[in-house]
């Protein structure tokens, strides 16, 4: 069962030849799961014990939020997808090369969907019953042909193989694709192991409950959210606090750190090898505390006023992506002082590409104006808001 708490639940509490382990652990088996789907457990303080205490939760709250889309790409072999393509391509109307045609693709694509989930719930919901229900029919009808043999009992029985191979090789890829166990195709098809693994992956990447500084419990997502974020601010603040990361020359005086944009977090230091240390331990203690892990491949450095020594010194110890400043963000660069003529001279690419492929059409005068409206005044009021 997934657990919240400590990594070590017991500990001989000696000053010499100190041993902590993790030694208590909650087992279930496939009837729990059954009987309660989201169950975890915490480990607390458990007084004069020299274990931690322990604390079952079966009902854990679930907030049922809009799912977002996933594709299924097992629908791709059913017999209805193509003529449903076609169908959906046919009453739409044809995408030609212009300005606008991601955005008419995109938008497509948008209309598609409603369609594809329509399909994957009528053929693969509830997959596994289906399966079973398959199997059960299969072996009926090997029964009675192994009594009564005679050609329609075989054509029987040919026929519900066939509906059954069908369904446990779509049930087989939907699980396989959902648990993301890529060595599950050198092992055999049990589906009961897929399940496993997918049952296995959701209940371990869940944060059910979490404990806040002032000692309430937490629940909800967004709650969740919101302390493990202030949680990772708090340790960013502590290290600069201690003087193992320094502050950036411009955030000094304001005490600024970082600063979080939607999923993204900007780390402000002076750029030095101390700071940078210091930086990825507050991520490795944030990894050892929640168990979030902060992708180092995927993140990405930005120098400015150190010298050559520093920056070989920075791409030899840490494996970081180098970026070049200005700083790209959503499209818009950011800068620490007034934009300069080079720095608008990707706003003034991007409208002469629009222009160069406005030429080759015959458009009159109120056409231009309606392009220019819609087109360039969008393009250059995105990035004045910005500004």
């Amino acid at each position: 069962m997934s657990y919240h708490g400590p990594l070590f639940t017991w500990c001989n509490r000696r000053d010499a030849g100190l041993i902590s382990k993790k030694l208590d652990r909650v087992l279930k088996n496939i009837r729990w799961d059954q009987a309660f789907p989201v169950p975890y457990s915490v480990f607390e303080a458990g007084g004069c014990s020299d274990h931690l205490q322990c604390r079952v939760r079966l009902e854990a709250e679930q907030e049922k939020g809009k799912k977002p889309f996933k594709f299924i790409n097992a629908v791709t072999e059913l017999a209805e997808f193509l003529p449903m393509m076609e169908t959906f391509c046919g009453n739409t109307q044809p995408i030609y090369s212009s300005t606008s045609s991601m955005f008419r693709l995109a938008k497509k694509l948008k209309a598609l969907k409603p369609s594809i989930r329509s399909l994957a719930k009528n053929i693969l919901g509830n997959l596994s019953k289906k399966a079973k229900e398959a199997y059960e029919i299969l072996c009926e009808k090997q029964s009675v042909n192994a009594l009564n043999p005679s050609l329609q009992n075989v054509e029987e029985e040919i026929s519900a193989y066939r509906r059954w191979d069908s369904i446990s090789k779509l049930e087989k890829k939907f699980l396989k694709q959902r648990s993301k166990v890529h060595w599950l195709q050198i092992r055999d098809g049990n589906n009961k192991t897929f399940h496993k693994a997918v049952v296995s992956r959701e209940a371990t990447n869940s944060i059910r409950e979490i404990k806040r500084r002032d000692g309430m419990v937490v629940t909800s997502a967004d709650e969740i959210k919101a302390e493990a974020a202030g949680f990772f601010s708090k340790l960013l603040d502590t290290e600069a606090s201690a003087q193992r990361i320094g502050y950036h020359p411009k955030c000094q005086n304001l005490g600024l750190t970082h600063l979080s944009f939607a999923d993204d977090i900007m780390v402000l230091s002076d750029g030095k090898v101390r700071s940078v240390e210091g930086i990825v331990k507050v991520s490795n203690d944030f990894v050892r505390i929640s168990g979030l892990k902060i992708s180092m491949e995927k993140s990405t450095i930005y120098l400015a006023g150190v010298t050559d020594l520093v920056r070989t010194e920075l791409d030899e110890r840490f494996h970081f992506q180098t970026g070049h400043l200005p700083v790209r963000y959503l499209g818009l660069p950011h800068l620490t002082k007034q934009m300069r003529k080079q720095d608008y001279l990707p706003l003034l690419e991007k409208c002469r590409k629009r222009i160069r492929s406005w030429s080759v059409r015959s458009l009159s005068i109120a056409g231009w104006l309606q392009l220019i409206r819609s087109v360039l005044h969008s393009i250059m009021n995105f990035w004045m808001a910005g500004f």
